[in-house]
């Protein structure tokens, strides 16, 4: 004779009553409930800081276009001084002309970084915790936050 119990699993293999009103349940149903909530409002934090952060690389990019555009014109102004240089020193019979060359350095404007938006990471205690992303500026020099937390002691 065919064993069926060992070929399909117990529905029931706690065998404690299916009862909608037990307390079992109750906490099983509450416990997903507030794990749903807590994933809504995860969600809903995760879209303000994707928001955020979409704004800061939109503004990011438009001057981060202006920066390049002004870059590459300066390096083509600078091209042409040292194409000039080039030929009055040919002109010269390879001395050096009476100025000096013509360089980049501490023209060019400096690459702009990209802004950092890191979402608060708080305990949640109720519906009432709204928490906001905050905006981290990595243009900051380090010493300058050293010598403020140096003032305090």
């Amino acid at each position: 004779m065919l064993n069926l119990r060992a070929r399909w699993p117990d529905p029931n293999p706690d065998r404690l009553p299916r009862l909608l009103t037990g307390k079992v349940f109750v906490r099983r149903v509450t416990a997903q409930h507030k794990a749903a909530k807590a994933k809504e409002a995860d969600t809903a934090a995760r879209r303000e800081v994707m928001a955020t952060r979409k704004r800061l690389m939109d503004e990011w990019a438009e001057v981060n276009a202006v920066q390049t555009v002004w870059n590459e014109q300066l390096k083509a102004d600078v091209a042409e001084a040292v194409a000039k240089w080039t030929a009055e020193k040919v002109r010269l019979g390879g001395k050096n002309p009476p100025w000096k060359k013509p360089l980049t350095k501490g023209k060019l404007m400096p690459a702009i970084p990209k802004p950092k938006v890191v979402a608060q990471v708080a305990a949640r205690q109720g519906p009432s915790d709204q928490s906001e992303p905050v905006i981290v500026d990595s243009s900051s020099d380090s010493e300058e936050s050293e010598s403020d937390s140096g003032d305090c002691i």
